[in-house]
């Protein structure tokens, strides 16, 4: 399949909002439609009927966003959806077997980790609070380079 590239930041320069397909059958890159939000340190989460999900992140305007939109690979563009109800960035997003999207914590670009779990619903265009951590981790620590961060794991040096 191809590959959504979504945002993302150079060093020295905001977040950006511009997105491009990579196919590698072709082994080719093109245009897709700008998201409705410049991000970086976002999510990007491929729900069961194809589309993406996109939320989160830092943005240039604020430090951290609530935004959400969804991508349609068949007309390469976004939609703007719904807010989630707490601004998040270097979170995780996990794509359950119903189509929802579990959404863990992380920071509000102050280095506060938050302490709740979202559950967003793009069925219902809303994301609620399911689950709050009494004492959240305050600093996370990243895998090591030969690691996937995946939905289910894969040890360390393993192919893909």
């Amino acid at each position: 399949g191809r590959v959504l590239i979504a945002g993302g930041v150079n060093l020295g320069l905001p977040p950006s909002k511009t997105t491009e397909i990579y196919d590698p059958a072709t082994q080719s890159f093109s245009p897709a439609g700008d998201m409705p939000f410049e991000a970086a340190s976002h999510t990007a989460s491929v729900l069961p009927d194809g589309t993406v999900l996109v939320a989160g992140g830092d943005v240039n305007t604020c430090p951290v966003t609530q935004h959400v939109a969804t991508f349609d690979p068949a007309s390469n563009s976004f939609n703007a959806s719904v807010s989630l109800p707490e601004r998040r960035a270097k979170h995780t997003a996990t794509t359950l077997n119903d189509g929802r999207v579990l959404i863990t914590t992380q920071g509000t670009g102050t280095n506060n980790a938050l302490n709740t779990l979202l559950l967003f619903d793009r069925t219902q265009g809303s994301g609620q609070q399911i689950f709050s951590i009494p004492n959240p981790p305050t600093i996370s620590t990243p895998a090591p380079p030969d690691c996937v961060m995946t939905p289910s794991p894969l040890p360390c040096g393993s192919p893909q």
